[in-house]
């Protein structure tokens, strides 16, 4: 067949073209291509694939080329279509592929946005700043970079982003832009800088209204969350449910059950917006926080759809928060029926084992995930400092510092211990004597990054922690406790909400 110089047979062609591309034979199935007289979308999509699949991202640019023409345009297409795809690696060989000096400021805006959409802010952050030594962001670029620092908490690079914004815009900073700055403050910790963003803004969108009230709920100003959506009400703007379930989200952290549950209840009458699966896992939430777990139940039973795992997952986790054993092995059962692989069920009903000293049910569970192939999500915290930020995982000793960390912390610990703290050993989630709890306790990763942050951090400047787990239960109360000896207001973001730490207070105000 690869001797014939024509293949009629459009069908045919195809068939072979993608037998040898999955044999990865590309230069035969590039053979079939082209002595194809006639070829379809299908023809050109297999030859795509098989060069992607082979790495032989020049040849994929040469046969884009043939169809479109030599454009950095259609490299860009192509960066922006695999980041889109989540093909976050392949975008940025075809990224490498290209020349530097051959790149324009969309090459490098596609594939800084793709880093950020898809979790490796990081790199996001890093090609930002590479990006300097061959071009200048647009407003598009920047928006990418506020992005990565939102999800990162990176609040020293926004700063220095913002600054760059305002200096370098010739007109006044693009709306969208001013949103992720809202967003990037609010997200980072400081909401009061996000506000004054905000009310610096000649022009709003929805998106404007609700980031800033996403950032009072994850803060936990429920009262301001809810004065803007009033406003936002008010002034016409279009309210769907994102809007409706970021007003629910800021009644849950801030113990607002009356209000959660009278907003849930006007949804379609007031606002003309059905309750969705993730609104009914924001009341679960709502009502599983304050130890409604029979309400919450109650709410779930009552759903008019087949409750997901999201609703599940929001009951388990209350039923983490206290103690309830019973009432988190149905809802584990409920999560792993629909979702089996689902890694945050199975740890959450490992903890709430481990917490009630049900050891055989915690190696049971461990048992079945080392079964079904599911891998606990590692927990880790970074502190922002001067020079970046440092990561530290569990036990973390490979720091350069770390025999100063691990002084500071013991120093700090026995001071909070001298004023009333005690170690909540539920927390250490081994089956261990008293004393390695307490010394697991002292291993967790937001301690570490705490007393590092003491270490570095100047007189009366804030520690900023993120942690990508919810925040321990011990650790929550070593930070209240660590709040009234240090000059340092703690800043603490967790997967769920912030918690601002100082004089022996928390934000939270126990919601979290």
């Amino acid at each position: 067949m690869l001797r014939s110089e024509i293949i009629e047979n459009m069908f045919v062609g195809n068939c072979l073209v993608d037998m040898y591309a999955k044999c990865g034979m590309m230069d035969e199935a590039n053979t079939v291509f082209s002595n194809m007289r006639l070829k379809d979308v299908v023809s050109w999509n297999v030859m795509v694939a098989g060069y992607s699949e082979t790495g032989r991202f020049d040849d994929v640019v040469r046969l884009f080329e043939k169809v479109h023409g030599d454009d950095n345009m259609v490299i860009n297409q192509l960066i922006d279509m695999y980041a889109k795809c989540k093909e976050v690696d392949t975008a940025r060989a075809m990224f490498d592929s290209v020349s530097p000096v051959d790149r324009d400021v969309v090459t490098w805006t596609v594939m800084i946005g793709g880093y950020s959409q898809h979790g490796d802010a990081n790199k996001a952050l890093k090609l930002f700043s590479e990006m300097f030594e061959q071009t200048r962001p647009n407003a598009f670029t920047i928006s990418c970079a506020l992005v990565a620092c939102a999800s990162l908490a990176a609040l020293r690079i926004g700063k220095q982003i913002h600054a760059y914004a305002l200096r370098n815009q010739k007109n006044a900073v693009p709306l969208f832009v001013s949103n992720c700055l809202v967003d990037m403050y609010a997200k980072c910790g400081d909401i009061g800088k996000g506000r004054l963003v905000f009310d610096s803004m000649t022009e709003r969108n929805e998106v404007t209204w609700t980031s800033l009230m996403t950032g009072y709920g994850m803060h936990g100003y429920g009262e301001e969350a809810l004065g803007i959506f009033a406003e936002m009400w008010k002034m016409g703007f279009n309210l769907d449910g994102v809007t409706l379930l970021v007003v629910l989200y800021a009644c849950s952290h801030s113990g607002m059950i009356d209000e959660g549950m009278e907003y849930f209840n006007r949804m379609e009458t007031d606002f003309g917006v059905g309750p969705g699966p993730e609104h009914y896992a924001c009341m679960v939430d709502l009502l599983g926080r304050a130890g409604r777990l029979d309400a919450a139940l109650r709410l779930i039973e009552e759903m008019p759809m087949e409750p997901p795992p999201v609703v599940w997952v929001a009951l388990l986790s209350c039923c983490r928060i206290h103690g309830k054993v019973e009432l988190g092995e149905y809802a584990a059962k409920k999560i792993t029926e629909l979702a089996s692989n689902n890694d945050g069920s199975y740890t959450l009903l490992s903890n709430i084992y481990a917490s009630t000293g049900r050891w055989k049910d915690v190696a049971r569970v461990r048992s079945l995930m080392r079964h079904k192939g599911v891998k606990k999500r590692p927990g880790c915290s970074w502190v922002e400092g001067v020079k970046g930020t440092t990561t530290f995982f569990v036990g973390d000793k490979t720091h350069p510092r770390a025999n100063e960390i691990y002084q500071v912390l013991s120093d700090n610990m026995q001071r909070i211990k001298d004023i009333g703290y005690v170690p909540e050993k539920d927390f250490a989630l081994h089956d261990v004597d008293d004393e390695e709890k307490g010394d697991l306790l002292l291993d967790h990763s937001e301690k570490l990054a705490l007393a590092y942050g003491i270490l570095t951090t100047s007189q009366g400047a804030a520690i900023r922690i993120t942690k990508n787990l919810r925040v321990c239960g011990d650790c929550h109360t070593a930070f209240t406790y660590i709040s009234r000896i240090i000059d340092h207001e703690i800043i603490l973001r967790d997967s769920s909400r912030f918690h601002h730490f100082k004089n022996g207070m928390c934000s939270c105000k126990g919601y979290w």
